[in-house]
């Protein structure tokens, strides 16, 4: 891009003094009448059209005030104007070049980025798969999870989504959770926990008790948070019309 930005640049310079050096030259000339002289044949100290060598186009565009001679002012200003353009031209590669190093140093950054990310997940992953944390894995531990893996794939297509992924580890979570519950107040162990066992009021119970049956069971815990969300996006939908209202 910086390259065709610079070609464009020294093309439209071309069209307004071409040689390029000629109007520096010339300008140059005035002074010394080394150049300018070469160039005035008829040596009445201006450059007709007839007597310049560049493109008709470029004299047309140095003569400003129309009357088909170049003076020394317009030569000048032919000068200052290749030299704008020359400084232009470099400040706009400067540019380009700033950017892109930017640019190269935000990409490392987002690779480097990656990278950290993927060994931090392949370190994740080793100690997952590492349970007896002997700094190895196991045929026996790849085993067991890839066991895991394919326990996730809930509508047993041979796929894991994103979203079986996701309710699958709140299953195990929820299952954890009711272990623990069932540990502390199921006091006969009969894998269910009865009013009289729960340490809550009748209204929480009866949240618990998703199945109402009158005890709460493993799957009452993992039935428990769909239903308490579903509830609260009805609840959710019944208010907004009535704020609308």
């Amino acid at each position: 891009m910086r390259n065709i930005l610079a070609i464009v640049l020294a093309v439209a310079f071309a069209g307004l003094c071409a040689p390029a050096a000629l109007c520096q030259e010339a300008a140059e000339g005035t002074a010394s009448g080394g150049k300018l002289a070469s160039l005035d044949k008829d040596n009445d100290g201006l450059i007709s059209k007839e007597e310049w060598p560049g493109r008709p186009e470029g004299f047309d565009r140095l003569d400003t005030n129309g009357d088909g001679k170049l003076d020394a002012v317009e030569l000048a200003a032919g000068r200052e104007k290749a030299r704008e353009i020359r400084e232009e031209v470099q400040e706009r590669r400067r540019e380009g070049e700033r950017r892109e190093g930017e640019r190269r140093e935000g990409e490392s950054e987002r690779i480097r980025e990656r990278a950290r990310g993927a060994a931090m997940f392949a370190m994740a992953l080793f100690a997952t798969i590492d349970t007896d944390k002997d700094g190895r894995m196991s045929s026996a531990e790849i085993d067991d999870f890839a066991a895991k893996i394919k326990a996730a794939d809930l509508d047993k297509d041979g796929y894991v989504t994103k979203e079986e992924a996701r309710e699958h580890i709140r299953q195990q979570m929820a299952k954890r959770l009711s272990d623990r519950l069932m540990e502390k107040f199921d006091a006969n162990k009969d894998g269910k926990i009865e009013r009289s066992e729960f340490p809550g009021d009748d209204e929480r119970f009866k949240r618990f008790d998703v199945n109402g049956d009158g005890s709460i069971t493993v799957d009452d815990f993992l039935a428990y948070k769909p239903r308490a969300r579903r509830e609260a996006k009805e609840e959710s939908a019944e208010k907004e019309p009535a704020a609308k209202e």
